[in-house]
């Protein structure tokens, strides 16, 4: 995922939430997509205006952590397009546990997203300047 800070790279798991953020990404639809919030030392959140791809109509029983910095998660909500809606961790929030699936993992990067969290923000935690997702690719690892 290039950004316009810079680029994080992100390992992702094999779960449907996955799977929904590849078709996302690859369709273009995060280009140009524009971060909407940062909460200081929690998350940093993104969320795609209108968007199109498989629906989920199952509920998840996975229970996943979030034990750490720079995980990607998405909420549990059935009747969306799964991943559309996404948060990336900036430290452990296990009170996301039960409500979330995290379907990725910061694995380069990490200098990016600690000066990410150096951003300023409004009171609302709204960007003052912008984080656009420039564009993704995918890179298939050798197993």
């Amino acid at each position: 995922m290039h950004t316009n800070k810079g680029l994080l790279r992100v390992e992702l798991y094999a779960n449907d939430f996955a799977d929904s953020f590849i078709r996302l990404a690859l369709s273009g639809q995060l280009n140009g997509h524009l971060f909407k919030y940062l909460v200081p030392g929690c998350l940093i959140a993104g969320e795609v205006e209108n968007p199109f791809g498989v629906v989920s109509h199952q509920s998840v029983t996975e229970k996943t952590m979030h034990t750490g910095i720079g995980l990607f998660s998405a909420p549990r909500v059935t009747g969306t397009v799964p991943a559309s809606s996404f948060v990336v961790t900036l430290s452990p929030q296990p009170q996301f546990d039960d409500a979330c699936v995290v379907f990725g993992r910061l694995c380069d990067g990490l200098d990016v997203l600690k000066s990410i969290q150096e951003l300023q923000v409004r009171e609302n935690f709204e960007f003052i300047s912008p984080l656009v997702v420039e564009r993704c690719s995918l890179i298939k690892n050798e197993a």
